[in-house]
């Protein structure tokens, strides 16, 4: 991603940006099935609040055309906290606590943070003194927003609202100083490919778990719809909680290496993209017209199928496993 509202493009719409210009000062979007539209239909009141101005990447015609109820730009916002660029994380997560708190009906917020940005010396400014090195900067300015959503999750919990909210926290674009910022922190994750942003997810009814395979924010808003009870659109591309697969490898009798790796989980079939294993797979499936065999020596089978689905108590059933399984022998 690169821009900010690339982020906000894949998480209310679960569609890929175009590389440039960006969709939101070169699209129509009022046609686009949105999450804001999908809660708007369900009685939702949707919102976005934000401390910069409105006109800044066409936010209030691209939020207006994305179908909120309700936006609040810098000027719409009673602060006094400024720092940077516009009113403060802190100041800005107070009132969204507190416009959540006093909503009658559901509520559908989105918060678009703004003081953790480059160049990252508002903090230091902000607490008069001397900025240091940008990536000295940036580690102060993540921990004012770490305070910042800390204070958000005590509004929340004080007024007995946080259990029955569902909260999804979501970096927009790396810090394009990934590289340097390592050498500066006591533990670094590896990472599959470059220019990857947390995603948290809290208050769905789900145990905590750390998940490490690739995923993207356009799954943001499949999960969020099926965790209330709800039909994405079918124009949504990301997958949803039902539709990982475990990758791990499954030995066979024989020594061979069963992979399964599920598609973008929108298979049209009505039934669960997802599969268990041990799993067999109908010998003509690795003969069809879309099997081909991949340079390392695997076979590579990509469609649909009716796969039988097994476990130690018998057979289950049969499942519509629509996605990628290759066969091979472990290295």
């Amino acid at each position: 991603m690169r821009w900010t509202t690339d982020g906000e493009f894949l998480v209310l719409t679960s569609q890929a940006p175009l590389p440039r210009p960006p969709v939101f000062v070169s699209q129509p979007l009022d046609k686009i099935p949105s999450l804001p539209r999908v809660l708007n239909e369900q009685g939702y009141h949707t919102a976005s609040i934000h401390g910069f101005n409105g006109a800044f990447w066409h936010r209030e015609i691209a939020h207006t055309a994305l179908g909120y109820d309700e936006m609040l730009f810098k000027d719409d916002l009673d602060l006094t906290d400024h720092i940077g660029w516009g009113w403060s994380d802190k100041a800005v997560l107070r009132a969204a606590a507190e416009k959540v708190i006093a909503s009658e009906k559901p509520l559908f917020l989105h918060v678009i943070t703004l003081t953790n940005h480059h160049p990252y010396y508002y903090i230091a400014k902000e607490q008069g003194i001397e900025p240091g090195t940008i990536e000295e900067e940036f580690l102060r300015s993540v921990g004012y927003l770490d305070e910042a959503i800390e204070i958000f999750f005590d509004k929340l919990a004080e007024a007995g609202m946080l259990d029955d909210c569902l909260i999804v926290i979501y970096g927009d674009h790396d810090s394009a100083i990934d590289e340097q910022l390592e050498a500066h922190l006591d533990h670094t994750n590896p990472r599959l490919v470059t220019d990857t942003v947390p995603v948290v997810m809290v208050g769905f009814n789900r145990p905590a778990t750390r998940v490490d395979v690739m995923a993207g924010l356009q799954d943001v808003p499949v999960m969020v719809l099926e965790e209330l009870g709800l039909e994405a659109p079918l124009t949504f591309l990301g997958s949803g909680w039902n539709r990982w697969v475990d990758l791990t490898a499954h030995r066979t009798e024989d020594g061979r290496v069963l992979m399964a790796r599920c598609c973008l989980g929108r298979c049209r079939s009505t039934r669960p993209c997802s599969l268990n294993w041990p799993l067999t797979i109908p010998k003509n499936y690795w003969n069809h017209e879309g099997a081909k065999d991949h340079r390392d020596g695997r076979r590579i089978a990509r469609g649909c199928l009716d796969a039988e689905r097994t476990d130690g108590f018998g057979l289950r059933g049969h499942r519509r496993f629509c996605g990628q399984i290759s066969r091979g022998n472990l290295a």
